[in-house]
């Protein structure tokens, strides 16, 4: 194996290698399907909405007072900006086939994407509505996550959801939860002991649908990218994620010998903005839980 380490990185040179370089471990990109994605130019999402006014009893004949409306705007600025920089020396350009522009493009793609999830699980603490242990009927802490518990999570996180009157947004969204690995196992565990026909399916097929299990009326859904003792349940869709629209996707490559160096610089960026509306708060929920995979 021929590995050279230089002031420019590390670079694996062409002599007998397979063809394609190995194959990497990504993560599902889960934020796409819990969340209400928004790809658009503006530096700014306004989102008004209004607060509704009291029923009154109507006397037959007699005058009514008017309600006054009330309205209040809400707006999240599209300002979060990550980049992957990297750099390739023009004569590994030339002789590793395996430091290819398109490929790093590939590859920048996936880390930007998880970048964004990840980012998404930091805003528990102002944009989520508490979930823990006594929320499932126990003592106040996090919930230790287990096959004879993971029922009482997910009837609790539909009771919660309807006592928020999320109902109607339920039925339309459905509901989701963004396990640990660990956890999830939990899941499946609980899955294959209970029921029949449902039993048997997940015998069958197991648990590895990225795209999410749809079980016990809510969708699925397991990631590494979330941070330690904490998950994140709800209704699908209510968590905002507004993406700069003309930078998304795009790569920009230098090949003039970027800061005075020969080679090529491969820079892919993204700039996202990321909300949960006042209205929608409590209908997603940070969940406290032990374990930290």
């Amino acid at each position: 194996m021929a590995s050279v380490l230089s002031g420019a990185g590390t670079f694996l040179y062409e002599e007998e290698w397979r063809e394609t370089l190995q194959q990497q471990l990504d993560e599902p990109s889960v934020w796409k399907e819990i969340c209400d994605v928004e790809f658009t130019n503006s530096h700014t999402i306004n989102n008004p909405y209004h607060t509704d006014t009291a029923v009154v009893t109507l006397e037959r004949g007699s005058p009514y007072v008017y309600n006054t409306i009330s309205q209040t705007n809400q707006s999240v600025a599209i300002t979060v900006d990550r980049a992957v920089p990297e750099f390739i020396p023009r004569p590994t350009l030339a002789q590793s086939t395996y430091a290819s522009i398109a490929q790093l493009a590939r590859r920048q793609a996936v880390t930007l994407d998880e970048a964004i999830e990840a980012y998404i699980y930091t805003q528990h603490a102002t944009n989520f509505t508490d979930f823990d242990n006594a929320s499932i009927g126990g003592a106040a802490g996090s919930i230790t996550v287990s096959a004879t518990n993971v029922d009482d999570i997910m009837r609790a996180l539909i009771r919660e959801i309807q006592q928020a009157s999320g109902q109607k947004m339920l039925e339309k969204n459905g509901a989701f939860i963004v396990w640990k690995p660990s956890h999830f196992e939990s899941l499946v565990a609980f899955a294959q002991a209970n029921g029949y026909n449902m039993a048997d399916q997940w015998l069958r097929d197991g648990s590895n649908k990225a795209k999410g299990i749809y079980y016990s009326g809510i969708w699925h859904y397991t990631t590494n990218l979330g941070l330690s003792g904490r998950i994140v349940g709800g209704i699908r869709k209510a968590i905002f994620v507004g993406v700069l629209a003309d930078t998304y996707g795009n790569i920009m490559i230098d090949e003039k010998d970027p800061g005075l160096r020969s080679g090529v610089g491969v820079v892919s960026s993204v700039t996202f903005g990321v909300t949960v509306w006042n209205n929608l708060i409590p209908v997603v929920f940070d969940m406290a839980v032990t374990g930290a995979s």
